[in-house]
């Protein structure tokens, strides 16, 4: 994935929520609680962005 943003910063909470792999490691799917998505969405909130529920399209 390529992601560019403005004002740089995001790649630290990419670093925070993130698990660390060796090269061509691949991680199984998550499927958060609701523990884990509310600690999501507060370290989120700290870098100043949004996380909308799995779900929020499904309305």
């Amino acid at each position: 994935m390529l992601c560019t943003v403005i004002p740089a910063g995001l790649d630290e909470f990419f670093k925070e929520i993130g698990t660390p792999v060796q090269p061509g490691e691949f991680l199984p799917p998550l499927h958060p609680d609701e523990k884990e998505l509310k600690k999501l969405m507060a370290i989120a909130e700290k870098y100043g962005l949004v996380v909308y529920p799995p779900n929020y399209l499904d309305k």
